[in-house]
């Protein structure tokens, strides 16, 4: 099975400058030890992919990524929140989402953080009377919620 980051760009790029460095500094020691002297450039250039490896590492880490992540959230409608992570267990997020429907907050997000429960009560916990009274209960508090039509039975 993949690992996640072997699906992005991220494992490729850093591949290439970290194998474009290892040529260039067994090239640098090839001429040190055939000529005996430094070739400036070579030490220019290996210090330069070094420093673009460790650059474009951290800019996909501190800035591509979770930018991509937003995105993706945004144009899908995940709940994605602080606290919450693909580390994450199902268990975690149920409690997690339990806390922030306690918790209240605005219209749409608690609608959909109800909804997520409900499908976790419903699907994964087997538990429909549990997932029908909190659709019923979302349903009494948002009865014009379009997000609520399409939700399950409750």
């Amino acid at each position: 099975m993949p690992h996640d980051d072997d699906l992005t760009s991220r494992p490729f790029v850093r591949r290439a400058l970290g194998l474009a460095t290892l040529v260039a500094a067994g090239l640098l020691l090839f001429v040190l030890i055939s000529t005996g002297h430094i070739e400036w450039k070579l030490v220019t250039l290996v210090g330069f992919l070094w420093a673009a490896w460790t650059f474009i590492g951290g800019l996909y880490s501190q800035l591509i990524e979770p930018a991509a992540r937003f995105l993706a959230d945004q144009l899908t409608g995940n709940v994605s929140l602080p606290g919450g992570g693909a580390s994450e267990t199902l268990d975690q997020q149920t409690v997690r989402l339990e806390r922030m429907l306690a918790q209240g907050g605005p219209r749409h997000h608690e609608i959909m953080v109800g909804i997520r429960l409900a499908e976790i009560y419903r699907t994964r916990q087997h538990d429909l009377a549990k997932s029908d009274a909190l659709l019923a209960r979302l349903r009494a508090k948002y009865p014009d919620a379009p997000e609520l039509v399409h939700a399950g039975p409750g």
